[in-house]
């Protein structure tokens, strides 16, 4: 019963019980209250601990009244909270929620660290407009389409390492691969598996020029992948210029540094080739099997004579043994012999 309906039909009920004494005792009753006399109607005095019992009772039902209104308004900002956590769960994107009932506080500080991950996105209808909201841009992320985050309001919400956010960054570089300039411009701003996506898609398109402003981020396995391309005629505007930008003294071995002067060969003039693998044997020890490859290939019998007699006589083992059985006339090709395993594997 509502407090306001209680108040009145208990205003009706006193009414009805002190009318009913006064007509049935009529007369007066005198009560000593501290040596003072108190003479009423027995009706009044019928009344008073009636009136007394029913604001007593008016005031218990008004707290607990109270307390159960501040509790509900306490459980419906939590069931707030709660849809909250499951919203930002779906996004990947768990965020602080503060909880104030005991009944929530037990289970609702796990969503604060919990990823919600849909085996299968639902199909049913979802009374929670936001959640479904999420659910549909999330299955529309999945099936391949680009969503514009700032125009969903959700800019700024997404950290750049989100799994939705990368995902989604991968399909608009599909549909659109200028955006890696972009995502290589502004790489603070992006994930790393973003900025890979991007490089990608740049080594595959991009030409050196393009290319080569990128350099510093382009890793060994890349930088292969650049030389296959090269090989196959694939890239434009190669030039040695370019390449200097690509090689990394410090984590190149034996064998990039004859991968890249097997390349060159094929590519620029002999003169331009010698300058090129004599420059990098001169900033690392390691490009000397370049060289001397580079050497044999152009058949310069004084060049490598000179180099073997700078070097003591159990390196290069490999490319003795070739030039002996070339002077011994033996029809064997270089690249028969001279391996990366071959060659490197002493230097």
């Amino acid at each position: 019963m509502k407090l306001g309906t209680y108040i009145i039909s208990g205003i009706i009920f006193l009414f009805a019980i002190t009318g009913a004494a006064y007509i049935f005792a009529p007369d007066d009753y005198e009560l000593l209250f501290f040596d003072t006399p108190i003479d009423l109607p027995i009706a009044v005095w019928v009344m008073i601990p009636a009136v007394l019992l029913f604001i007593v009772s008016i005031l218990h039902i008004a707290f607990y009244g109270t307390k159960s209104f501040l509790k509900q308004k306490k459980l419906q900002k939590d069931l707030k909270e709660l849809k909250d956590a499951i919203y930002w769960g779906i996004w990947k994107e768990p965020k602080k929620h503060l909880f104030s009932t005991e009944e929530t506080k037990s289970f609702g500080g796990v969503l604060n660290h919990s990823e919600i991950t849909l085996k299968e996105l639902p199909k049913a209808s979802i009374s929670d407009e936001k959640i479904k909201r999420a659910i549909e841009l999330i299955k529309k992320i999945e099936s391949g389409e680009y969503i514009d985050f700032r125009e969903k309001g959700l800019d700024g919400y997404l950290s750049k390492d989100n799994e939705w956010v990368v995902k989604n960054g991968i399909n608009k570089l599909k549909k659109e691969p200028e955006f890696a300039k972009i995502v290589l411009q502004k790489k603070e701003a992006y994930s790393d598996k973003l900025i890979q996506k991007a490089l990608d898609i740049a080594i595959e398109s991009w030409n050196f020029d393009e290319l080569s402003k990128y350099s510093d981020l382009i890793d060994k396995e890349r930088f292969y992948k650049i030389l296959d391309l090269v090989d196959q005629d694939k890239k434009e505007n190669f030039s040695l210029d370019h390449l200097r930008k690509f090689i990394d003294y410090e984590k190149f071995e034996c064998k990039d540094f004859l991968r890249v002067a097997k390349t060159i060969i094929k590519k620029f003039s002999p003169d331009a080739n010698l300058a090129f693998v004599k420059e990098m044997a001169k900033n690392s020890s390691k490009a000397e099997v370049a060289y001397l490859y580079t050497l044999f290939e152009y058949e310069m019998r004084d060049n490598i004579k000179r180099f073997f007699e700078e070097h003591e006589d159990g390196d290069f083992k490999i490319f003795r043994v070739y030039e002996k059985l070339k002077t011994n006339n033996f029809n064997i090709k270089l690249d028969d012999i001279i391996t990366n395993k071959t060659a490197c594997n002493e230097s």
